[in-house]
């Protein structure tokens, strides 16, 4: 497909939850986010997860993984991703989580600096995983180093290059892609990551804008910035490679209604309204898993009430995934201006 706008595109196969949700009850998720870790080999420029690292849970715990993987696989959530908070391959067991989600016939995706990956979470990833993400927050060594505060790029640069060598001789599926988070720092380099993401042999460059701090772009640069994201669409997208996303200040009008379809893990076992809990943790936290199971706490009353007092103003200070999305879920679902209900 020519130009894929992943919100756009994939939020209309929720059609079943959506029309759930509009009725007042709370659907099976169709995916649920997993912090493995609360700890990072980088510190990223404007990251908003560095100052709520407190060393409590540095890892999620095996053993509860595993009870929830069961559980979730049993209620027909179809799959987790593995993100944070902070770098996920730190996790000594993710390799094992991997495959055990797989085996549970979920589908897996990663989010990662990619700086870790050896051969071994190379060959297990290309094996077990649907889609892997990696940050590529500069296209040079010194300004990916001044953005993420380690000299890790040409290490990077390796560790992509082999995957995708690997993807090609084990014959994987897996989607590989990049992500280019832009801040002040950075923004230069967006003519310069396309260029390069499009020679290393990925699947897409994906483009985000890093918001509320001391690093955000303001929105003259950000419109510099599309206008330069536009034409290189236009020269390098092809069948196999596409660049999508820009550096607007994402917005959503009306009460959030897509949390429901996905969850958010956190390391020390609790539950989350959605991955957007960090700085709000008091009012999205829904409960502990630690000893409760995950259907008695998301089907409850209390994980009701909580999504009603979302504040949508504190919404908006970030770039949430699930904006776009909305739109169209309120159009073609909830307004039914598709008719999804015909071929």
């Amino acid at each position: 497909m020519k130009n894929i706008p992943l919100a756009r595109s994939k939020i209309l196969s929720c059609y079943h939850e959506i029309k759930q949700i509009a009725r007042g009850e709370i659907p099976v998720p169709r995916s649920i986010k997993i912090f493995p870790v609360e700890i990072c080999n980088h510190r990223c420029k404007g990251c908003h997860s560095l100052v709520l690292f407190s060393g409590a849970h540095p890892y999620l715990d095996t053993n509860l993984y595993y009870r929830l993987i069961d559980e979730w696989s049993t209620l027909g959530v179809e799959s987790v991703s593995f993100a944070g908070g902070g770098e996920p391959l730190m996790h000594p067991k993710i390799s094992k989580f991997i495959e055990y989600a797989y085996r549970k016939k979920m589908g897996v995706g990663i989010l990662t600096n990619g700086t870790l990956l050896d051969q071994e979470k190379i060959d297990t990833i290309l094996s077990y995983g649907t889609f892997i993400r990696i940050g590529i927050d500069g296209a040079d060594r010194q300004v990916y180093a001044e953005q993420t505060g380690v000299d890790h790029f040409g290490l990077l640069l390796d560790n992509i290059r082999r995957m995708i060598s690997r993807k090609k001789k084990l014959k994987s599926k897996i989607t590989v892609g990049l992500k280019f988070l832009i801040t002040k720092i950075n923004y230069c380099h967006v003519k310069k990551a396309c260029s390069l993401a499009s020679r290393l042999g990925v699947d897409y460059l994906q483009f985000k804008t890093s918001r509320s701090n001391a690093y955000e772009i303001n929105s003259l640069c950000a419109d510099k910035v599309n206008r330069v994201i536009a034409e290189e669409q236009s020269k390098l997208n092809r069948r196999g490679f596409f660049i999508f996303g820009d550096a607007r200040r994402t917005n959503v009008s009306g009460k959030c209604f897509l949390n429901m379809v996905n969850s958010t893990l956190d390391t020390d076992g609790s539950l989350y309204i959605c991955p957007a809990f960090q700085h709000r943790k008091r009012v999205h936290r829904i409960a502990s898993l630690v000893k409760e199971s995950f259907a008695k706490a998301w089907f409850s009353k209390k994980h009701k009430d909580k999504v009603k007092r979302i504040d949508m103003q504190q919404c908006r200070l970030y770039n949430c995934s699930l904006f776009e999305a909305h739109g169209v879920a309120k159009e073609a679902i909830l307004e039914d201006k598709l008719h999804l209900q015909f071929i």
